[in-house]
């Protein structure tokens, strides 16, 4: 269950990873969120039919062409995912500190591929 980087850049206010799209994303990106500010975000991988009462896991090829976003009032920090049919393209807007946590956890938790 690791991410696959593809791609980071930076601007001025915030910054961006380009990464691999499979089921464990939902997982992943959590998890590396909760190692970075200590709660999870976007965590709902799993969602609950109030009609039926069942659970139905989420399936990430179902966000294609897709834009998501998350907000931690706590770091002030905004993430806005794009999801593509191959890739998931996440914008972080961020003080400048907490782009750096960000950085630090995924360095230690993402598997990076050459393009």
């Amino acid at each position: 269950m690791q991410l696959k980087v593809y791609g980071v850049g930076r601007e001025n206010d915030f910054t961006f990873v380009i990464f691999g799209k499979d089921q464990d994303f939902f997982k992943s990106f959590s998890a590396l969120t909760k190692k970075a500010f200590g709660h999870a975000c976007y965590s709902h991988e799993v969602e609950k039919e109030a009609a039926a009462g069942k659970v139905k896991v989420k399936r990430v090829a179902d966000y294609t062409d897709r834009h998501e976003r998350c907000y931690d009032p706590m770091q002030k920090t905004t993430f806005d995912l794009f999801f593509g049919s191959k890739k998931v393209f996440v914008m972080v807007h961020a003080p400048a500190k907490a782009r750096a946590k960000f950085m630090s956890a995924l360095e230690k938790s993402a598997k990076w591929f050459k393009r």
